[in-house]
């Protein structure tokens, strides 16, 4: 009985490991790479979970025939290397350690440009590495405490059923040992249930046979309730309300004639923030210095200079993502002015954006709008955009 005990427990441990649930975390493209390199989907972003890792790829319009030549890498080194399991409590928790680590995100990103890029040379190839992390991050809001309640109940139960059947079964297991006789009279009945004849079968294959009936009893009890457990979290997704604030930067290279000769093409660091609120809106705000080295621009008299370029970037955004549903829309602007003196004059940049939930884990979004035209100059430049966001490894 002890060694049908351990088996029991064993095959409950395990499946209890192997039905954690693929939670929907994406929200919206947050890639510092793409950002350096100038093809994220947005540039202010709206606050979302941290997938273990998340892969992007971003294709100018022109028909969508083209083979998409930009994309982003974006991982957590804290969701790909855990170990153990963690609570609903510890996953909302407001201390900066805990925060910081659970999203903590590298990013790595390319591209490789051709003729219609104005701002990216088609000879060369280019690369990004970046980091992103969270100060704040909001509070779950109703529906999402509501429904982790409800899983936080069942659990209850659950861990309470499995506690009970098997101290049951040790208690029973006791008993038996102190008095054998009583042992083979509780078999007998329970044999006779089950339609044999235990006077006529070796006591060891009697035993096997009761301890298969009986743990096939406790898979079916409990396994139900785990495959009700696990259907409820996974119709649901984490939304979150309140303040957030998040920290980017990184640093872009240009790969010369596409050979190991590189240089660095721009570095930057930026704050992005803003609330979220029940109804579905959120406003957000982003803060961003760049520094771009030996950059290209013509000036007043429209003469070609080259010179070390300082930018400090300021805007805002609005979004609209009703509750429940698979869409989102929103719209940013952003004002672009030179820290550089005498260089260059400010400008700015607008942007739609339309995000559409393809399938767990899948985005794919479409951007249209006037672009800084790269860096900085008084030209107008239309851009549009597809960007498909698939994020990996979001059992929680």
């Amino acid at each position: 009985m002890l060694s049908f005990l351990y088996i029991v427990s064993i095959d409950f441990a395990q499946q209890k490991d192997s039905m954690s649930t693929q939670l929907d975390l994406l929200r919206a493209p947050s890639s510092p790479g793409a950002s350096l390199l100038n093809f994220a989907a947005t540039d202010i972003e709206r606050p979302s979970e941290v997938s273990s890792l998340m892969l992007s790829f971003s294709n100018a319009t022109g028909g969508f025939t083209k083979i998409p030549s930009s994309y982003a890498i974006d991982f957590s080194p804290f969701w790909l290397l855990r170990k153990g399991s963690f609570t609903t409590d510890m996953l909302n928790s407001t201390k900066f350690k805990e925060v910081f680590r659970q999203t903590a995100v590298i990013s790595i990103g390319f591209r490789n440009p051709d003729s219609t890029d104005n701002n990216f040379k088609k000879e060369n190839l280019y690369s990004s590495f970046g980091f992103k992390f969270s100060l704040a991050r909001g509070d779950y809001d109703a529906k999402t405490k509501e429904t982790l309640n409800s899983i936080g109940q069942m659990q209850v139960k659950f861990l309470g059923d499995y506690h009970e059947e098997m101290e049951n079964f040790r208690t029973t297991d006791t008993l038996y040992l102190r008095y054998k006789e009583q042992k083979r009279a509780y078999i007998k009945a329970h044999a006779a249930e089950q339609g044999f004849n235990p006077d006529n079968t070796p006591y060891d294959t009697l035993m096997s046979k009761l301890q298969a009936h009986a743990m096939d009893s406790l898979k079916i009890k409990l396994g139900q309730q785990l495959k009700a457990i696990q259907k409820l979290a996974s119709g649901f997704k984490i939304n979150r309300v309140g303040f957030f604030c998040d920290v980017a930067g990184g640093i872009g290279l240009e790969y010369i004639n596409k050979t190991i000769n590189s240089s660095v093409y721009n570095a930057g660091i930026w704050l992005n923030f803003g609330n979220n609120y029940e109804s579905g809106f959120g406003f957000y705000g982003l803060f961003r210095y760049l520094y771009q080295p030996k950059k290209s621009f013509t000036d007043d008299k429209l003469l070609l200079q080259t010179s070390d370029l300082q930018t400090f970037d300021a805007g805002g955004k609005a979004a609209f993502n009703q509750p429940g549903s698979d869409f989102c829309f929103s719209a940013e602007a952003i004002y672009r002015s030179a820290l550089t003196s005498g260089t260059v004059k400010p400008t700015y940049k607008l942007l739609v954006n339309a995000e559409y939930d393809i399938g767990v884990n899948k985005k794919l979004s479409f951007t249209f709008g006037r672009d800084f035209d790269g860096t900085i100059t008084r030209s107008s430049n239309l851009i549009a955009g597809l960007n498909f966001l698939t994020g990996f490894g979001n059992n929680r």
